[in-house]
């Protein structure tokens, strides 16, 4: 069955680290060592850059994107897509390349979600936007803006199933995310690392290499 590589595809494609890569390649570090120490786009953009930030939120949200565009291309029903996309996700999360320590997966979710449901998706973007906007933290308001997800898409769809599968997305996010918040550590700048030019605080936001180990 043609689903079956493609779920297997997806997997691989969320596996790929686009966070730490981009950490390795700006800082020459680790980017699970500091501030959460989740490997995605809103601890990159508080740790390397915006514009790095920007760059992996992209790419991460590709990542979602095309597992279920390859499903559509080859027909598949709405369960194998769903599949698809959630194997995108756990591939984000526990990423086969770097040791199975990834991130939390909200980009990852908003790739998904736009291909299969593009018109209600943007008004959870328009709803980030507003957010971020107004609050400035990224990872606040792509939390915030998607918890609103499910009840969007019953509100212009009434597709059950789908509003079931954005539900169990949001509660495995919300599982995840626990570990970084326990982690997560207040800013106390007290110098640059090694290459950094931009005043990010690397250092200053590490974290403990017995919790995380590279």
């Amino acid at each position: 069955m043609i689903g079956i590589p493609i779920v297997i595809a997806s997997y691989l494609l969320g596996s790929i680290p686009s966070a730490f890569i981009m950490a390795r390649i700006r800082r020459k570090a680790d980017i699970r060592r500091f501030g959460t120490g989740n490997v995605g786009a809103a601890n990159v953009i508080r740790n390397i850059g915006v514009w790095e930030g920007i760059a992996v939120g992209l790419a991460d949200i590709a990542k979602g994107a095309l597992g279920i565009f390859f499903g559509k291309l080859a027909g598949l029903p709405q369960p194998w897509m769903f599949g698809a996309g959630f194997s995108a996700l756990v591939g984000h999360n526990f990423p086969c390349f770097i040791g199975f320590k990834g991130g939390k997966g909200a980009t990852v979710t908003l790739g998904i979600f736009l291909m299969l449901f593009p018109k209600e998706t943007g008004i959870i973007l328009g709803t980030m936007a507003f957010l971020l906007f107004v609050v400035r933290k990224f990872d606040f308001a792509i939390s915030l803006s998607l918890v609103f997800l499910p009840l969007t898409i019953w509100l212009f769809d009434r597709d059950i199933p789908a509003v079931v599968y954005a539900a169990i997305i949001l509660l495995f996010m919300g599982i995840r995310s626990l570990p970084f918040i326990k982690r997560a550590r207040p800013w106390k700048p007290q110098g640059r690392p090694p290459g950094d030019k931009e005043g990010n605080f690397l250092e200053a936001n590490r974290v403990d290499s017995k919790t995380h180990s590279p």
